[in-house]
């Protein structure tokens, strides 16, 4: 099952550009499961510009 509904879900309000830490606390704020978390945290130490540049890093 794709992560990425429920990504979209937890994150996608965030303000970009982003840090990867302001997107795993804005799906934490949102109260998001363990697993989408383990997912940001898999996230390189960039800053993201959008929903579609921060899905490029996790869509395979």
């Amino acid at each position: 099952m794709s992560l990425i509904p429920s990504i979209n879900k937890y994150v996608g309000d965030t303000c970009f550009p982003a840090t990867k830490q302001e997107i795993i606390d804005k799906a934490k704020e949102h109260e998001a499961p363990d697993q989408v978390i383990e997912v940001l945290n898999e996230l390189p130490e960039v800053k993201f510009y959008g929903m579609t540049d921060l899905l490029r890093f996790i869509i395979p």
